[in-house]
């Protein structure tokens, strides 16, 4: 009887969870049209701790296809958010390298990002809530990154 309890509990769990990641939601991206949706792309070139990261790297961060970077930057190019600079070692690589005008942009919706953030899903929690989805968030994604290294 306590396993069947149980059971109902985890399916509820997991349903949610699910629920959760395709529930219509609110935007979280900045108003920007120039960022839309590219924000955690340009995110991830700034990130590149002073280095550009190559195209194949980004793709691989954000678990996009290659085609779906490429055409990503070339977006964010065309608008002057990124430069896309080729590799001087190997002519098949490419880097993409934020402007001055795509880190202008990432700095004008970081306070809007950080706001939505905290009204959607901070908000909603109690401290000791926020505490729990933090330890429960981590655990989840530990296993999933160790479960992704072991199929490599």
């Amino acid at each position: 009887m306590a396993n069947e309890a149980r059971d109902v509990g985890v399916g509820r769990l997991y349903n949610d969870a699910v629920q959760a990641t395709v529930a219509p939601r609110p935007r979280v991206a900045p108003p920007d049209r120039a960022l839309g949706g590219r924000l955690r792309l340009a995110g991830r070139v700034i990130r590149g701790a002073g280095t550009a990261p190559r195209l194949g790297e980004l793709g691989q961060r954000l678990d996009w296809e290659k085609s779906r970077v490429s055409k990503q930057i070339s977006r964010m190019s065309t608008r002057g958010l990124v430069a896309r600079e080729d590799s001087v070692t190997d002519s098949r690589g490419a880097f993409a390298v934020l402007t001055k005008a795509g880190r202008s942009a990432i700095e004008a919706a970081g306070p809007i990002h950080v706001e939505q953030v905290r009204k959607w899903f901070i908000d909603a929690l109690t401290p000791d809530e926020l505490e729990a989805m933090t330890t429960i968030s981590a655990a989840v994604v530990d296993r999933l990154t160790r479960h992704q290294t072991d199929k490599a």
